[in-house]
């Protein structure tokens, strides 16, 4: 029998994943470097680097992005990404439901690779929070997932 959920947020909570890889894509733009829909998803989903390595690549080192250019770069897309979360509620359809459900019965957590600012404005709209004892975000642990780190501490926390 099960004691507890974990829920992993971006893309199971939240429709968060497209306003990730169109900021990520507006921003390395600017730098000429063109990022498709397949790349994104074999650099971030599959290969778990950034986009950063789609420029280098490409030549953008020869370009002048050095690596405060490249720090430069990923302040502008996380903007650009606070920005586009806030202009609405990117709640999945049927979530609200399923966990004010689940949460009747089951304790719950949230796992999630997202840093705590776009976590919290993503979830300003959804109401979702209150069914959860926790949610832990990416400053919380030191091995990312797919590591299994971060569920180990999720279950420490749920005893």
């Amino acid at each position: 029998m099960f004691k507890a959920i974990l829920w992993d947020n971006d893309g199971v909570l939240v429709d968060t994943e497209g306003l990730y890889f169109q900021a990520t894509r507006e921003t390395i733009a600017s730098v000429g470097v063109e990022l498709t829909a397949e790349d994104y998803r074999r650099l971030f989903l599959v290969e778990a680097r950034g986009a950063w390595h789609l420029c280098s690549a490409r030549g953008v080192d020869e370009a002048g992005v050095d690596e405060a250019g490249v720090r430069r770069l990923a302040d502008e897309r996380d903007r650009r990404y606070l920005e586009l979360i806030a202009r609405g509620d990117p709640l999945l359809p049927g979530v609200r439901e399923v966990v004010s459900a689940l949460a009747a019965r089951f304790r719950m957590a949230i796992v999630t690779s997202s840093k705590p600012e776009p976590f919290h404005r993503a979830h300003a709209a959804t109401g979702l929070l209150r069914w959860f004892e926790f949610a832990l975000t990416r400053e919380q642990y030191a091995r990312a997932k797919p590591d299994p780190e971060p569920y180990r501490v999720a279950c420490e926390r749920l005893g």
